[in-house]
């Protein structure tokens, strides 16, 4: 037997009657409206009082949207920034080695013109590498015997002498710089004549000009700034290409022979193209 106490109508008996009765009161608003017209106060009214509501409710929605789309476009601006980065790294990259081709292509250009004027034939190399021997001034050149390269050719360039072919092989050659420790050549002062032999120190900017007798007019045979060539006294290497000029005199009237240090002609730190004398005269003399 159902107890006395409970209501007729359950909560969710009444839940549904409310919401039929508010379907059909909107039914009803609806066909009034569109009939009469008479509502249309009502809804601008209803309208202004919720435009704030709707406003609040909107606006977290826009501007999720605005920051959204803010950050999209941070990040397309990110990338365009990268690939514009990566493009001017390219250009500038092509634009370095435009500028080393360039300098490349005018000492070529400087090489076949000074082989032009040489009275004998010659072959132009580059210089690859340096010999492991930290000890030596030794060069590896793109030039061997497919090309008739031989031991005892001369290096020059348009500055100078530069050494000598020691060792050749079918694609490559290594030849010794006029720097190296254990490399002598004969030459002579080109104001005087005075002759001596331009020793290798090791150092690639420095030679030391041995056998220069002391003598009571020493002072005036030897300057700064004066140049000494090659004598061609030893058979190896043709007369007359500059080697060194002068950059310090020491005179000492207790020693027999004087301390001249000269700096090669030939920037045998910079150097990458040589010319290859195709004449050869003999082997090497080696410093004692």
């Amino acid at each position: 037997m159902p107890n006395s106490k409970d209501p007729i109508f359950g909560k969710s008996t009444l839940l549904n009657l409310s919401t039929i009765f508010c379907i059909m009161l909107s039914i009803l608003f609806m066909i009034v409206d569109q009939r009469t017209h008479k509502l249309e106060m009502i809804k601008s009214r209803v309208s202004n009082i919720l435009h704030p509501v709707l406003w609040l409710a909107q606006t977290p929605i826009a501007t999720g949207y605005k920051i959204g789309a803010q950050f999209n476009h941070y990040q397309t601006l990110l990338q365009e920034n990268e690939e514009y980065k990566k493009r001017q790294l390219f250009l500038n990259v092509g634009l370095q080695k435009m500028a080393s081709l360039e300098a490349e292509n005018q000492r070529l250009r400087t090489l076949l013109k000074a082989s032009v004027d040489l009275d004998e034939p010659s072959l132009v190399a580059e210089i690859q590498s340096l010999d492991l021997d930290p000890y030596r001034n030794i060069v590896i050149l793109n030039r061997g015997h497919r090309d008739n390269v031989m031991v005892g050719q001369v290096l020059i360039d348009p500055n100078g002498l530069v050494g000598q072919i020691t060792e050749v092989n079918e694609f490559s050659s290594k030849a010794i710089l006029i720097s190296d420790p254990t490399h002598l050549i004969p030459v002579q002062l080109d104001r005087n004549g005075l002759r001596g032999l331009a020793a290798g120190t090791g150092n690639l900017n420095v030679l030391e000009i041995r056998n220069i007798q002391m003598h009571e007019n020493i002072h005036n045979d030897i300057k700064k700034g004066d140049l000494f060539v090659s004598s061609g006294l030893d058979g190896r290497f043709p007369a007359g290409y500059p080697i060194a000029t002068v950059e310090l005199v020491e005179y000492d009237s207790s020693k027999p022979f004087a301390k001249i240090i000269a700096k090669p002609t030939v920037q045998l730190d910079r150097i990458r193209e040589v010319l290859i004398l195709k004449k050869v005269r003999s082997k090497l003399n080696e410093a004692k």
